[in-house]
């Protein structure tokens, strides 16, 4: 079925010039155009239809079902579709159906990535994802988004920056995962232990050197806290070297962890 004259006049309209009025024409272009092949065109008129109705007093879901129609619709048609996904996401939201929003806004932010739009943008819709998904309760998926986001800046960054933010991940998942703290904590303290077992303990007490499993053991972890009860102390110069960074790694994994136990369970 063919559109008419005045139907494809209002389908390619500019955008700006779309007003209420055009909403009855546009309904009848769609319906027509969901019987054709032509994708671009139904998804310029669904487009067209979402503005339509911004001008109206519609409900807010109102609103947003026929944005997120549009999206759909541009997908299809292999047209740039993040923005009406952020408008769909925004009246969601408004219309407090946080998950639907944070749901869109999740597509809008990948779909942007895609379309290699500015950092800004990308890192935007992140946080209004995270900020729905914090509305509905829902925390485990805001961490999630969050991970998504610094994933993002992981892959754009250079420098100095990069190797913050890979080193970030890899000891607690950019401050979302405890655990990892925890077991990165654990294997400090183990490899330590291994390097002071073979490089040898000072014993005050006895005045002699002590290759002790247990003995290493205990020194790791005493050095690990920063205890320093002064009973043990390296033999060499090596492992010298290994208990002034093991030390200052302590302090920092120490930090890192109640500072991601805070985050995970306050929020």
């Amino acid at each position: 079925m063919e559109l008419s004259v005045t139907e494809v006049a209002v389908v390619n309209k500019a955008l700006e010039a779309i007003n209420f009025g055009d909403h009855t024409t546009l309904v009848l272009a769609r319906d027509k155009l969901l019987k054709s092949d032509n994708k671009k065109l139904l998804a310029a008129c669904c487009e067209r239809l979402a503005i339509s109705m911004d001008r109206s007093r519609v409900p807010h879901n109102e609103k947003a079902r026929h944005w997120e129609v549009a999206a759909i619709k541009a997908k299809e048609a292999n047209i740039p579709c993040s923005q009406l996904n952020e408008v769909a996401a925004d009246y969601f939201g408004r219309d407090l159906s946080h998950k639907k929003s944070a749901e869109l806004f999740e597509v809008a932010a990948k779909q942007a990535i895609i379309e290699k739009l500015d950092k800004e943008n990308i890192r935007r819709l992140f946080q209004g994802c995270r900020r729905q998904f914090e509305l509905t309760g829902d925390t485990t998926s805001a961490g999630e988004i969050f991970i998504l986001e610094n994933d993002y800046r992981l892959g754009e960054a250079k420098g100095f920056e990069k190797s913050f933010l890979f080193l970030f991940k890899i000891l607690s998942s950019y401050g979302e995962s405890p655990t990892r703290v925890a077991v990165s904590a654990g294997i400090v303290i183990i490899s330590c232990a291994v390097l002071y077992y073979f490089g040898g303990i000072y014993s005050s007490k006895s005045g002699t050197v002590v290759y002790s499993l247990t003995t290493s053991a205990y020194f790791s972890v005493v050095t690990f806290t920063t205890l320093g009860y002064g009973d043990y102390s390296p033999a060499i110069i090596f492992t010298r070297i290994v208990a002034s960074f093991q030390a200052i790694s302590g302090l920092l994994l120490t930090s890192l962890f109640l500072v991601t136990i805070v985050r995970k369970y306050s929020r």
